[in-house]
């Protein structure tokens, strides 16, 4: 069992099915490429468990209060996130994992379009979330590794009037090449559409309207065993899911030292 007094987060409780692209050191450049967004879904003091049944099936599960530290809260308060997650591996190149978060005013992944974050337009004090995703991880060859997740959120505001419901969809595909051009490095690339809102009760207004697509580049050259250099490009097209919005380009080098 983990417990945690701060700085806790859902993922922390379950195992990633990418081990290459889940690492914020040594994987993906953006918090999107690392992992599905649905588990982004709360931080703070936590508890939880990561039981291996056999050499093949991990449950997961665990829960976080983002203001515990409240005594008008607690740990039980007003925003929390709750994970449960089957990983299965048959064998070591195949991994594949199913994930249920619930979320109360949790919402925000810091990774969608800002409806994605807000579909109710700051009027809701009550929003309850129910969140499914699947991911798959396949290690085709010893350098190529074929991974990717399909995630869908659903969030209810509870004290609106007739408790409109939006749907929250997000997907990726990850390509990494291990080991190219020297051990231990990492050539990666992510495709995918960061969380939009798909339909809306709240209003047609409140529906993103187009589709945005991440897409992501980087190479970790591990320079010794304790320096990795990685520089990385992001390209966001149609920003928001909105197409008038110009496309985004972020460059970024990442120096990672461990000892």
């Amino acid at each position: 069992m983990v417990v945690s007094l701060e700085g806790a987060d859902l993922r922390d409780f379950v195992p990633t099915a990418n081990r290459y692209f889940s690492s914020s050191g040594q994987g993906a450049i953006s918090s999107f490429g690392r992992e599905s967004p649905i588990i982004r879904q709360g931080s703070g003091t936590g508890f939880g468990i990561s039981h291996d049944f056999n050499d093949s099936v991990n449950v997961g599960i665990g829960y976080v209060a983002n203001n515990a530290n409240n005594p008008s809260e607690g740990l039980f308060g007003d925003r929390y996130g709750a994970i449960a997650q089957l990983t299965f591996t048959p064998t070591d190149a195949l991994a594949v994992s199913a994930t249920y978060v619930r979320s109360f005013n949790n919402l925000a992944t810091d990774t969608g379009s800002q409806l994605a974050n807000d579909p109710f337009d700051d009027q809701s004090d009550a929003v309850r979330a129910n969140a499914w995703s699947t991911a798959v991880n396949l290690e085709v060859t010893d350098n190529f590794n074929l991974g990717g997740h399909i995630g869908l959120i659903q969030a209810t505001a509870t004290d609106l009037v007739d408790t409109p419901t939006a749907d929250i969809f997000t997907w990726a595909i990850q390509f990494g090449f291990p080991d190219l051009g020297k051990e231990s490095s990492l050539l990666g690339v992510v495709i995918g559409q960061p969380p939009k809102v798909t339909s809306n009760q709240f209003g047609i207004d409140f529906k993103d309207k187009d589709t945005s697509l991440h897409l992501e580049a980087f190479y970790r050259w591990q320079l010794t065993d304790h320096i990795g250099i990685t520089p990385g490009l992001i390209v966001i097209l149609s920003p928001d899911h909105n197409s008038v919005n110009d496309t985004i380009y972020v460059g970024t080098i990442r120096t990672t030292f461990r000892f």
